[in-house]
């Protein structure tokens, strides 16, 4: 839904700027570290992020223009707020105070929160509140839900809360609509098209969209992908740290061979961990004969998940060697997912009887958890649903299990769905898988794979025949094979419906062979020798099993690097670095990154060593306003790659720009510029690269926190190691927490004004009207004895006093709360600190700590107070 604007009489249309806070004049309506939130006529150079009026909000990735001076938050219970500007931290807080409790994001500027009762004391409160409306029934879709491959009669329905989910399901069972599976803040519910419109008119349903319907995206491969460097050990052979050992690989497939832990196949013979049979899940007991039936783990239909796993791990034993994986050390877990559907008679019109990924939690998060719990770092999901790039309950649960798991990285297929329909020699764009369509997972599109002359060789036609994917003669006949560096004709592309680059990398899919499943007669695109261990299979998926493995030994060779394992959004920044360029196959360049994303698989450009790539990881991470900068010196190539895990929600919510300025302070270059130009910044992506040719000269990377709305956003960065300054801030292959060491920590304090002892929700209204910007204001100095006379004689000597300790440095022993930033200051000492340090900086820190309210001072940690 996309509301009109509309008029208000003597309210006009206004804009708004992230300045540098020196150079404001006028009214501030916000602070954010060296920035300030202000009206203005025209949008200054220096601005970091302007916003106007008229700039729509994300209401789950629908935008929605909320007018300015409209103050309807309706008959309850919740509504959506629009701000001026980014949403502080803090001003969520005042908001639960107030009784407008904040329930999700509504980027850039926007939240959806309960309706509290006093209007007229939250606009006191937000001198930036420009808008309120009520969120109704046609909020509660999410945008393209549409065109998701869907379940026959189902509905998905979203709660706000697990205490909404349990009500509705009384509701929905005293109602007549049949509840079929329920988890967490989630129900499925039978029932045809008009359940939906009902279940979105319930009070407590957030999004009510149909249910999805899952599907597999189903020797030379080393050279193709530049890992012939990873295991290539001094005088030949293959080197033990090259081969993932020490990794464990989770695949969420169709199954592992014959089901045997011990032995499914011979090429994982000794590192199969464990198997896992999932059942035929609830949400299908309406349409079977054997609710809950389950088939166990052995691979029995396609054989999918063998040979996803072989390429990732498979030791190439049966072969000898000759079709070994990227990661022959690895270990395994497989997840069966999939389960034989045998209909009841009235559904075989809808339903055929078949292998179906029918085992798969309502929630993902369950798969991901157990696989997280037996110390997986790496989730291989070959398979999804066809959203034409919309972004699915699926892709939510993705992104939240990894914003709040950053080690773990998540390898999805992009989909099998490509097709060159105007005959242009291009894959059409708009076919993305979900969860493919998530922020935080790394999606996986397809190349050729390198061999021409295998497995299925009746060109793309014997993939289309009735010609409506692939109608160009040219292409129908053409191989599906023999060229690892242009885009397979089957690769689902991108952009997603936001707008976003998908999928991220790209790596060999066509007819790769790898371990086949003696527990199943398929043969897949052909069989390969030896018989009957191999066969030929293609897709998005081979490409992520690909990646997996790759993945593993990425993260093996940082680990021994390290010490110490590189986050999943690292290793994401990582693979990406080293990606070569993806061709486009009119033979014309290279393709644009709607297609192919970033490049293709290169190994080898990924590894540390002399000359690889330089990784900074700042697990603290920035807020609004602030930044972080790396010097770099030339003349050299600088590519740069930042990537960060961003809060679940359809629209990038917590925005950084990766952005290369000349001495003076000159932008040359927005992360994801068109190359041979500067771009402007990027307001969609978690990944932001930059590829330029440095001339002489000193120059400066810098990693902006632009509107980080959740806390503190962590990143990674991978960049060239020949122009960053080798002491600054690190050496190639050194890990920098954070990148730029500061001499000295200052001054965060991201606190509202109710966490003054003494203050209450009345007083911190006032205050937030008189000093937006909650305690930091406090920082930029005294505020006049005329700014606090409303306050109480003691209490404004108490706020006066907190200014005076806040307007000077922080204490040197505040480096100890930047090491460990997530400790609380007066808990007992973290097990690396020494109780007579920790003691000592809580008594440097008593003129803060006792200005707060007792509950506040008792939790409050580093990174509240600190940059």
């Amino acid at each position: 839904m996309v509301s009109a604007p509309r008029a208000h009489p003597g309210v006009a249309p206004a804009c708004f700027a992230l300045v540098p806070a020196a150079a404001t004049a006028g009214a501030v309506l916000a602070r954010y570290g060296e920035l300030a939130l202000v009206e203005v006529e025209r949008v200054p150079v220096t601005a970091w992020a302007s916003w106007t009026d008229l700039d729509p909000i994300r209401v789950h990735g629908v935008p929605r223009t909320l007018p300015s001076g409209c103050f309807e938050p309706g008959a309850g219970p919740r509504c959506i707020l629009r701000f001026a500007g980014p949403v502080l931290p803090a001003w969520r807080e005042t908001l639960a105070t107030l009784g407008w409790t904040p329930r999700f994001d509504c980027p850039p500027s926007g939240l959806c929160a309960d309706v509290g009762g006093d209007l007229v004391a939250l606009r006191a409160a937000f001198p930036a509140l420009r808008a309120i409306a009520p969120y109704e029934a046609e909020d509660c879709a999410r945008a393209g839900a549409g065109g998701v491959a869907a379940l026959p009669a189902t509905v998905d329905a979203v709660a706000f809360s697990a205490e909404d989910r349990a009500r509705l399901e009384d509701e929905l069972a005293a109602a007549g609509l049949q509840v079929v599976a329920s988890s967490r803040y989630k129900l499925r519910v039978r029932g045809e098209a008009g359940a939906v419109a009902r279940l979105r008119d319930a009070v407590g349903v957030k999004i009510a969209d149909p249910g999805t319907l899952p599907r597999t995206a189903s020797a030379s491969l080393r050279l193709a992908i530049g890992a012939a460097e990873a295991v290539e050990a001094t005088g030949g052979g293959t080197a033990a740290q090259g081969d993932g050992e020490g990794e464990l690989i989770a695949f969420a497939d169709t199954g592992l061979g014959t089901g045997a832990t011990d032995a499914p196949h011979p090429d994982f013979a000794g590192r199969v961990q464990a198997i896992h049979s999932w059942p035929l899940a609830s949400g299908w007991s309406a349409f079977v004969r054997a609710p809950g039936a389950d088939d166990g783990g052995a691979d029995r239909g396609s054989g999918h998940g063998t040979h996803v796993a072989g390429l990732a791990a498979g030791d190439g034993g049966m072969s000898a060697g000759r079709l070994v994986g990227v990661a022959p050390g690895a270990r395994i877990l497989m997840q069966a997912i999939e389960q034989y559907v045998d209909p009841l008679p009235e559904w075989r019109s809808r339903l055929q009887p078949g292998f179906y990924l029918a085992g798969r939690p309502l929630d993902l998060r369950e798969l991901l958890e157990q696989a997280r719990a037996a110390g997986a770092a790496i989730h291989a999901d070959a398979w999804g649903v066809e959203a034409a790039g919309a972004y699915t309950d699926d892709s939510w649960e993705c992104d939240h299990f990894l914003r709040a798991h950053p080690e773990m990285l998540m390898i999805v297929a992009a989909g099998n769905a490509g097709r060159d329909r105007n005959r242009d020699g291009t894959v059409d764009a708009g076919t993305l898988y979900a969860p493919a369509s998530a922020k935080n997972v790394l999606a996986v599109g397809a190349t050729e794979g390198p061999d021409a002359g295998i497995g299925l060789r009746g060109g793309w036609a014997a993939l289309d025949p009735d010609g409506t994917r692939f109608p160009d003669p040219a292409q129908r006949g053409a191989s599906v094979s023999g060229d690892a560096e242009r885009l397979a004709l089957l690769s689902s592309c991108g952009p997603t419906l936001d707008g976003r680059i998908k999928p991220d990398l790209c790596a060999p899919g066509t007819n790769l062979a790898a371990a086949r499943s003696t527990a199943s007669s398929a043969r897949g695109w052909g069989l390969a020798n030896p018989l009957p261990w191999y066969q030929y299979l293609g897709g998005t998926s081979m490409s992520t099993g690909v990646m997996a493995g790759a993945a593993a030994v990425l993260r093996q060779r940082w680990r021994q690097v390290l010490g110490e394992a590189p986050g999943g959004a690292a290793l994401k920044a990582l693979l990406i670095h080293g990606a070569r360029a993806v061709h486009r196959r009119d033979g014309q360049g290279e393709e644009d990154r709607q297609r192919a994303g970033f490049g293709r698989l290169w190994l080898a450009g990924s590894l540390p060593g002399p000359d690889g790539p330089v990784l900074i990881e700042d697990r603290v991470g920035v807020a609004t306003g602030e930044r972080r900068r790396i010097d770099c010196t030339g003349p050299g190539r600088l590519r740069a790659v930042l990537c960060w895990y961003d809060a679940p929600g359809e629209a990038l919510i917590n925005d950084l720009d990766l952005v290369l300025c000349d001495a003076g302070g000159s932008v040359l270059a927005w992360g994801n510029h068109p190359a041979g130009a500067v771009g402007s910044p990027d307001r969609r992506n978690t990944v932001e690269c930059i590829d330029v040719a440095l001339g002489e000269g000193e120059w400066m990377l810098e990693v902006r926190g632009v509107n980080v709305p959740l806390g503190l956003q962590p990143w990674a960065l991978a960049t060239s190691p020949g122009v960053v300054v080798r002491a600054t801030p690190a050496a190639p292959g050194t890990p920098t927490v954070p990148a730029d060491p500061l001499p000295a920590p200052r001054w965060r304090v991201d606190l509202p004004w109710t966490a003054v002892r003494g203050v209450g929700a009345r007083r911190a209204i006032e205050l937030e009207r008189t000093l937006p910007g909650g305690l930091a204001t406090l920082c930029a100095g005294v505020p006049d004895e005329d700014a606090l006379a409303f306050l109480p004689a003691a209490l404004r000597a108490q706020i006066r006093s907190l200014a005076a300790f806040l307007g000077a440095p922080p204490p040197a022993a505040a480096r100890l709360a930047l090491a460990h930033p997530l400790h609380a200051l007066l808990s007992g000492a973290p097990e690396t600190a020494s109780t007579v340090a920790w003691q000592a900086l809580a008594a440097a820190l008593s003129p803060l700590l006792e200005a707060l309210d007792r509950n506040v001072a008792r939790e409050v940690r580093g990174e509240r107070l600190f940059r």
